[in-house]
């Protein structure tokens, strides 16, 4: 099973008999209908981070404590969903004679200041890392140049988001 979730809270509820048999199992009894077999469950420890796996293990029981051999299931939480990115960051304008008097790269809480809104469903703020490039100059008086921000969380999802044009004049 695989599940878009940040966490183990996202774990879905162990099946029933009818649910495993909906879910692929054989299972049968020579002498115990199955209504009335037993399921016991056992979740191993989680083990990764993006994704978590957990391996979930069935055990079948008759009325009379005949065991059946275990069926396992493996789920897979994972976190698919990239940060939201929104809003619009105001042109800034410089006054300088080339590139070099650009303004430095801003960090989440820098962009957040600035205008953006920024979320993601799993990752919190201050785990969100930013990265920036900036496009080739284009233009003399003024020159101008387009800087890319990327917000990715710790499942390495990400989205972009290309700041307006920033300005050189003399």
């Amino acid at each position: 099973i695989n599940v878009e979730d940040c966490d183990v809270t996202g774990l879905p509820a162990a099946l029933d008999i009818a649910g495993l048999i909906a879910a692929g199992a054989t299972i049968s009894d020579a002498c115990t209908p199955l209504n009335q077999l037993t399921v016991q469950v056992t979740d191993a420890a989680p083990t990764g981070t993006c994704p978590i796996t957990i391996s979930r293990t069935y055990t079948i029981t008759d009325i009379c404590l005949n065991v059946s051999a275990a069926l396992t299931q493996t789920i897979t939480i994972d976190d698919n969903t990239a940060p939201t990115f929104t809003g619009t960051l105001a042109a800034i304008n410089v006054e300088d004679c080339d590139v070099t008097g650009l303004p430095a790269a801003l960090d989440i809480a820098g962009l957040i200041a600035a205008g953006a809104t920024i979320s993601d469903a799993c990752t919190p703020l201050n785990q969100l890392t930013v990265q920036f490039t900036d496009a080739a100059p284009t233009g003399t008086c003024p020159i101008s140049i387009n800087r890319t921000y990327t917000i990715t969380d710790i499942c390495l999802n990400a989205v972009s988001y290309t700041h307006l044009t920033l300005p050189t004049t003399p």
